[in-house]
């Protein structure tokens, strides 16, 4: 298993298939709660966004856009409010 810049090296793949911890704890918990509950949206965030995040770069900004993709599915799943299932009309 290779560090970064490793061909195939992925700080994601080594929280979540190895157990790794290599974001900060704000950071891990955002990504293993989107793992859960909305695995696609992981897939809008480039390799370098996880790779300056796992060396404590952008954190702000990292915040920022895992909070909005959270924002996101609870809209897409909950409504506006995030209180109640979306009902189909």
């Amino acid at each position: 298993m290779g560090g970064a810049g490793s061909p195939g090296y992925h700080p994601l793949t080594h929280l979540v298939a190895w157990g790794r911890r290599p974001f900060p704890e704000e950071i891990e918990r955002r990504v293993l709660y989107l793992r859960d509950v909305s695995p696609g949206a992981l897939d809008k965030i480039d390799l370098a966004e996880f790779i300056d995040w796992q060396n404590g770069r952008n954190l702000n900004t990292a915040y920022a856009h895992l909070d909005e993709l959270i924002d996101d599915h609870k809209r897409t799943h909950f409504g506006a409010f995030g209180d109640q299932p979306k009902t189909a009309e």
